[in-house]
């Protein structure tokens, strides 16, 4: 039962880590494209 908990916690921090690392993908792709509205509406 113990080793089930911890390969649950194991597969739990990877699931984690990917949400994480999916979450700064989106985020920085966001800020591309609203920065590039600022520029697009500083130059018009």
């Amino acid at each position: 039962m113990a080793a089930l908990l911890l390969i649950n916690r194991l597969v739990d921090r990877r699931l984690a880590q990917k949400n994480m690392r999916s979450a700064l993908i989106a985020l920085a792709i966001a800020l591309l494209i609203f920065a590039a509205s600022w520029i697009a509406g500083l130059t018009y």
